[in-house]
């Protein structure tokens, strides 16, 4: 102003009048600095584990208020409890063995060390001795075993090489039609008792009481035949009966018989044809094979169809006429008891009855009566209906009578296929470790015989020196530097346990200080790694406020202790009065780059409706 004013005094004329001052400029008002922040404890923390695992329980719920050390989140810290319980046991057999060191041998101890010793010199004169018989015979049994145990793996694995046989194919196939009868039968049973009984059921059941009642007379009149003798005509017609019986079973017995192959073979061209059929069945119901544009034409494949179902049909008819070939096992078993039947009656009647047969007609006199009264009990329960618990009863019969059809089936396929490779390697590993058990017990049993080697003799003479030198080591006691290392091992037992409990320690959060939990970010049962916040907790007594957006030039105009104002506006801009505690000494940079300095204020007015989290606008005045 100064030099701007000398300048214009030099071009004014010599008579001009002086210049009039200029009026002062007034000083331009500063901004007051301001910047959003939050409402936060004064004393919060996220608590997370330092290890990884899985949470046991969580005894605190959000909202609840915590003292110092409350616990709040478990792990499962099964591992480490075990870990622990180790840790403690090591440690107290380490102080036992210290104290143990320090306080010398025990009689029981110099008693274990002079037996040692004695047991010792014992085994050199034994290994110098050489054998004694009785391990000699041991050693040639032990031959004999392995010998045994190799012939048995052998003709294992030779069974198992040999299979599967024609007989037991039959026999199989046999056992899966009888339990294909009985879950038909199982099945018919709990039909009728489901239906309930018809009119021909409670004709059945009159009729077999009809029979029943017929039975028993038989059994009367046979019995009272029995007591009066026999006559000439009951002799003949024994006699013709037993030869009729012989004379079927003859017949039976002379009969031609298709080879088990045979049947075998026809099965399973029964069986394959079906899997034909039902695979032709599949294809003609595939619309991606069949019609038009496609691989087959609807009349190739109902042409399919039915030859498949004609072969199904030539087999069935073959399997039935090599079983109509002979007799069947049962139907032997018939004529073969039939015969021994008929010769019983024929000696009964050649012969006066003795007491025994007299006591049997009477036995039969009594069970007939039995059934007599068994068949009325059938007519009333069919007249009445089936109960409950009789259909419960064949509901489970015939669950029982499917499962055996299922375990039938699996049976019969399992012969057929044979053994599994599992079983033909396990044979052969069997021999195979037979082989080996026996060659072991071979060149023991050539060692006895050869009596101990040199080797054998050193050894021994070496296990003697050293158990006297232990006898004589535990009468002297503990030496300074295995106490020294006693003590050492307890030290590192008690570091352990420790470790252990600290480890232990580690699994469990607990609260640093009284305050509200405030969130809580895992359940039971759920997996926590390492360094996650688990829980959060505040003091949520005493609040203040932290600030967001307070930039480097704002930051430079605050200062410590300067005072604030901060509007709540979640409180209808309610106006706190505040004082900044602190200024961050290092900034905090944004994604867009932009640097802000975090503020703490004091709010010196606290409102009891402030809440952790409500938005600020804070007000810096100036000093």
């Amino acid at each position: 102003m100064l030099l701007t004013a000398t300048a214009c005094s030099v071009g004014l004329p010599g008579n001009a009048p002086p210049p009039q001052p200029s009026p002062p400029v007034a000083a331009a008002r500063v901004k007051p600095v301001t910047a959003e922040g939050s409402i936060v404890p004064v004393t919060h923390t996220r608590l997370a584990f330092t290890m990884s695992g899985r949470v046991r329980d969580v005894p605190v719920e959000a909202g609840q208020e915590v003292k110092p050390g409350d616990v709040l989140i478990r792990l499962d810290a099964a591992e480490l409890e075990l870990a622990l319980q180790g840790a403690i046991e090591d440690l107290a057999l380490a102080r036992a063995q210290e104290a143990q060191a320090r306080e010398g041998a025990t009689p029981e101890q110099l008693a274990s060390a002079a037996a040692t010793v004695q047991a010792s010199r014992a085994r050199l004169d034994e290994v110098l001795a050489g054998p004694r018989e009785a391990e000699r015979r041991a050693a040639e049994a032990a031959v004999e075993q392995a010998t045994a145990r190799f012939r048995d793996a052998v003709a294992r694995k030779e069974q198992l090489d040999a299979q599967p046989r024609a007989a037991d194919a039959e026999a199989a196939h046999s056992a899966l039609e009888k339990a294909q009868r009985d879950a038909e039968a199982a099945e018919a049973r709990l039909a009728q008792l489901e239906r309930g009984a018809t009119a021909e059921d409670v004709a059945i059941a009159r009729a077999g009481v009809d029979r029943a009642g017929a039975d028993l007379a038989t059994a009367r009149a046979a019995l009272a035949q029995l007591l009066a003798g026999t006559t000439p005509a009951d002799i003949a017609a024994a006699q013709a009966q037993l030869d009729q019986a012989r004379t079927k079973l003859a017949q039976l017995t002379d009969a031609p018989r298709a080879a088990p192959q045979d049947l075998a073979n026809a099965q399973v061209a029964v069986e394959q044809a079906r899997a034909a059929l039902a695979k032709a069945q599949s294809d003609a119901g595939d619309g991606n094979l069949v019609g038009p544009g496609k691989p087959l034409s609807r009349q190739a494949a109902d042409a399919a169809v039915r030859q498949a179902q004609l072969q199904v049909e030539a087999a069935l008819n073959t399997l039935d006429k090599l079983r109509a070939v002979a007799p069947s096992p049962w139907d032997l078993r018939l004529a073969q008891e039939a015969v021994q039947q008929a010769e019983a009656g024929h000696d009964r009647v050649v012969r006066p009855p003795d007491a025994q047969e007299v006591a049997r007609a009477e036995a039969q006199v009594a069970a007939a009566e039995a059934s007599l009264a068994s068949a009325a009990a059938r007519r009333t329960q069919v007249e009445r209906g089936a109960a409950e618990a009789d259909v419960v009863a064949a509901r489970g019969a015939l669950i029982a009578a499917r499962a055996a059809v299922t375990a039938a089936e699996a049976k019969r396929a399992q012969v057929l296929a044979g053994p599994a490779d599992e079983e033909r390697r396990a044979a052969a590993a069997a021999v195979e470790a037979a082989t080996a058990d026996l060659r072991s017990a071979q060149v023991r049993l050539e060692q006895m015989a050869a009596g101990a080697t040199r080797a054998e003799q050193d050894q021994a003479r070496s296990s003697l020196a050293g158990a006297i030198s232990s006898e004589a080591q535990t009468r002297r006691g503990a030496s300074e530097s295995a106490l020294q290392v006693a003590a050492a091992r307890t030290r590192r037992a008690e570091t352990a346990a420790e470790q252990a409990r600290a480890a232990l320690e580690r699994t469990v959060l607990r609260a640093p200080f009284a305050g509200v939990v405030t969130a809580i970010a895992v359940r039971d049962g759920e997996h926590v790694a390492a360094g996650a916040t688990a829980t959060t907790i505040a003091d949520l007594t005493r609040l203040q406020v932290e600030t967001k957006d307070l930039d480097e030039a704002s930051a430079a105009r605050v200062q410590e202790g300067q005072e604030a104002s901060v509007v709540v506006t979640a409180l209808n801009r309610k106006t706190v009065p505040g004082k900044v505690l602190r200024i961050a000494l290092q900034p905090t940079t944004n994604q867009s780059g932009d640097v802000f300095y975090t503020t703490t204020i004091a709010l010196l007015e606290p409102d009891p409706a402030l809440r952790w989290g409500m938005t600020v606008r804070v007000e810096f005045k100036e000093a």
